[in-house]
């Protein structure tokens, strides 16, 4: 299977406390997001989030038999599902 998206934070709502993704798009380099601003206006304070600070914030850094099952980063499924659970959740 291709991997299409990369995911780049992990935010999570102060009011309900609901979990948005910005999300790359490998293809093209264009950001995306799942929150209601993003869906309705293509414009949120998540993405311009992503555009201030282009790093990327872990928990943890994976143990050697993640490291493995990731094929040190070649396997794209797998570091994403990996880099998924453990992206800090950023409250805006």
């Amino acid at each position: 299977m291709f991997l299409k998206y990369e995911t780049l934070a992990k935010f999570i709502s102060k009011r309900g406390g609901e979990i948005y993704f910005v999300k790359r798009k490998l293809a093209t380099g264009e950001l995306s997001c799942n929150c209601r601003g993003w869906l309705y206006y293509r414009h949120c304070k998540h993405i311009d989030y992503c555009y201030a600070n282009s790093f990327i914030e872990l928990t943890d850094i994976p143990t050697y038999q993640e490291a493995l099952r990731m094929d040190w980063g070649k396997n794209l499924e797998e570091k994403e599902k990996w880099t998924v659970t453990h992206l800090k959740a950023i409250e805006l």
